[in-house]
Order: structure tokens, then C-alpha cells, then sequence
């Protein structure tokens, strides 16, 4: 009995050396997943946290323009007041009207169909897609001005002159998929930083409006790979809804279809808007 309670033993310690590399794998999968996420989207506080699990539509006020999401579509939810990291309600949670500001909020669909993760199916197919190969998109809102539109900034990094030091963003030749592009490079050198994994600066698209503004700004990463992540953005307003900074994020290989991606994102945000009775 003693010799086959060490052959347990032993086997037992054999499995955990086995599955202790997966574990440290999954462990650092997920902790770049939260990394990526909080980079491009910043991090949760816990009352969006805790909206994003609501078993009510949402409803609130976008900037001047009432909307209702469906609870299956509504992903981390703030409203103007609600508390922060590190900082705690003071008194209980508000009700919410048509009249209450929202502050930020995000929705994950399926392009190009549009499909939300309104069931089990749904939800499986989006956690089935290999990140190399997926679909899904999600897109976040920020109002009223959580995250001011960056066009400034970025013409400001389009003017070498301008930049005392560090870098800049330097003009590529010809366009790619109807958009202008840059490349960050470094201003003491004129080359490019290395590439990070969770990094999506290294190249900007624009795409300009008639009057010389930015439609659509698109950071993208160069890391070699089909999963390398772009961060996409624009203004509602010019689309003739409120002024709300809409940001989606998708990986390089969805790059060509920006355009319908917006377009879809912004019917979509537009959709949300309460019809009068």
C-alpha cells in the first residue's frame, strides 16, 4: 500500500509540473487581455462594473439626446456622478430617467451582420474566434467630454517642428484603403520605436472631411501579426447626433472596412435614440 501511495504521489506531482506552464500562460493571456482592454479603453471602475451586469434596459441621456440600450447590448455603463476607482457612493444609486447624463458606455458586436451577444450562441461564437481571425468589434462612447476628440493633439504631432522632442508622426507615401497615413518615428533619429504588442500608436490613418477635419482617426500597431490592434475614432456630431466621442477597436485585418464599420457603428448609436410617443 505505502508504494502505490508514493506512485500517487508521484504522479500527482508529475501533473502539476505538467500544467503548471498553462497555468502561467492563461494567467498572462488573460492579464494582457486586461492590459489591451485598459490601454484603449481605460480601466473599469466598479459602478460600471456593476451596470454592465444590469437586468434592465439602460436608458439615460447621451449629450442631449435620450437613448435605451438593451441590457444584452450595454456594457460598462457610467453616469455623470457616479464614483471612481477608490472612491465609494455616497447615498444610494440614483434612478435612472431619460434625463440622467451618461458618461460612457460600450457595446461588443459581430461585423459585418451586427449581431450583440444577445444569446448563448452568440456568446460562444464570439469566445470560439481565434483573435487572429475574429469578427467581433467593440466600441465605447464617451460623453460629454470624458475623452476629448484628440485631433488637436495629433496635428500636433504631425508638425515635426513642433515637437520638442520624443517623437513625431511622419507623413507615408501615397494612401492606404482611402485614408492618409503617418508613422511614428523618433525625432533624433527618424525611425520608428520598436513595436509593442499592446501598443496601437505606431501608425495613424486619418481620414479628412471636406473641410479639412478629421472624419475618422485610426491608430494601429505594426507588430507583425494578423491580431495586431487598431484603435478607431470619431465624433458622432458629424453624422448629425450629439458630440460624443465614439473609439472601436478591431484588429488590422478588418483595417479595409473602416469606413462601413463606422457607418454601422454610428446607425447603430443613432438607433438607441428614444422615438416620441
Amino acid at each position: 500500500m505505502e508504494k502505490v501511495r508514493k506512485r500517487s504521489i508521484g504522479h500527482y506531482l508529475v501533473f502539476a509540473l505538467l500544467a503548471l506552464p498553462c497555468l502561467i500562460i492563461g494567467g498572462c493571456v488573460v492579464m494582457m487581455g486586461t492590459v489591451l482592454r485598459d490601454y484603449m479603453f481605460g480601466p473599469t471602475p466598479p459602478a460600471m462594473a456593476l451596470a454592465s451586469i444590469s437586468t434592465q434596459d439602460v436608458v439615460g441621456n447621451l449629450n442631449g439626446m435620450p437613448i435605451k440600450i438593451p441590457r444584452h447590448m450595454a456594457e460598462d455603463v457610467e453616469y455623470v456622478g457616479d464614483p471612481g476607482w477608490g472612491e465609494r457612493r455616497k447615498g444610494p444609486v440614483p434612478e435612472r430617467t431619460y434625463d440622467s447624463a451618461l458618461k460612457s458606455f460600450g457595446v461588443t458586436f459581430r461585423y459585418p451582420d451586427m449581431a450583440t451577444l444577445s444569446s448563448i450562441e452568440l456568446r460562444d461564437d464570439k469566445r470560439k474566434k481565434s483573435i487572429f481571425s475574429t469578427d467581433w468589434i467593440m466600441f465605447g462612447v464617451s460623453s460629454p467630454s470624458l475623452i476629448d476628440f484628440p485631433e488637436r493633439y495629433y496635428r500636433y504631432k504631425m508638425e515635426p517642428n513642433s515637437v520638442s522632442q520624443g517623437t513625431y508622426y511622419q507623413p507615408m507615401q501615397g494612401k492606404k484603403f482611402g485614408l492618409t497615413g503617418y508613422l511614428l518615428v523618433r525625432k533624433a533619429t527618424g525611425l520608428p520605436p520598436d513595436p509593442m504588442p499592446t501598443v496601437v500608436e505606431d501608425t495613424l490613418y486619418v481620414a479628412y472631411s471636406k473641410n479639412g477635419s478629421f472624419k475618422a482617426m485610426i491608430n494601429c500597431s505594426t507588430v507583425q501579426h494578423a491580431a495586431a490592434p487598431c484603435r478607431h475614432g470619431f465624433n458622432l456630431a458629424q453624422a448629425g447626433g450629439p458630440s460624443v466621442y465614439v473609439y472601436a477597436r478591431y484588429r488590422i485585418g478588418m483595417l479595409p472596412h473602416w469606413e462601413d464599420i463606422q457607418e454601422k457603428i454610428t446607425q447603430m448609436i443613432l438607433g438607441f435614440k428614444l422615438s416620441p410617443v
